[in-house]
């Protein structure tokens, strides 16, 4: 019979997860993880493989997260508009999480030689532009959003705010100067959408 494990799995992630997301995968050390798990060098090793694959099952974590919460507030806000300013709001203003978006931090962070981190990061922004297609085109369907909407090309302009705020947002400017950053974000997405100027 194998040895049970003695930590929760979902949880030992989250904690990388966040670890990395502040830190970088080039800025946290096996010491830093071993640290913030409480796990000795072998557990991470006998659990995890590498750094590499806690960092990728990270990711996976993240995207999961990050995907999930914005099909929710999408599908029970009353607009898609709606639900989409209630997600960006909760990505910038949300205590003690980094504003940055770690698949974009990935990007930017990990030395080019190493193809399968960015891949799959470049993979799940991909995956993401996919999900916010999705919504959009429901949104089609009930009216809100023109027929004549490009909504492949305005999932990437949303992306593209999203990332831009997040990264204006780690300058810890005031939050009423985010917010107004927003509002204009929300108007430019919600006029392409519409058609209406």
């Amino acid at each position: 019979m194998g040895r049970q494990q003695r930590y929760d799995r979902t949880e030992t992630v989250e904690k990388a997860m966040n670890l990395f997301w502040r830190s970088g995968f080039s800025g946290t050390s096996m010491r830093d993880l071993e640290d913030c798990l409480d796990m000795r060098p072998g557990s991470i090793y006998a659990n995890f493989g590498n750094k590499e694959h806690l960092y990728i099952e990270s990711m996976d974590h993240y995207a999961d997260k990050t995907f999930t919460a914005f099909k929710s507030h999408v599908e029970n806000a009353e607009s898609f508009m709606d639900g989409l300013g209630i997600f960006i709001r909760q990505l910038l203003f949300t205590k003690d999480n980094p504003c940055s978006c770690l698949l974009a931090k990935t990007l930017a962070d990990i030395n080019p030689d190493n193809a399968a981190l960015r891949n799959k990061a470049s993979l799940m922004i991909a995956e993401f532009e996919d999900t916010i297609v999705t919504e959009m085109d429901k949104a089609v369907t009930s009216g809100e959003i023109s027929e004549n909407c490009d909504i492949r090309a305005l999932a990437r302009i949303i992306q593209v705010q999203i990332i831009g705020l997040r990264s204006y947002a780690e300058m810890q400017k005031p939050k009423a100067v985010i917010e107004k950053l927003v509002i204009d974000a929300l108007k430019i997405i919600n006029t392409k959408a519409t058609g209406k100027f």
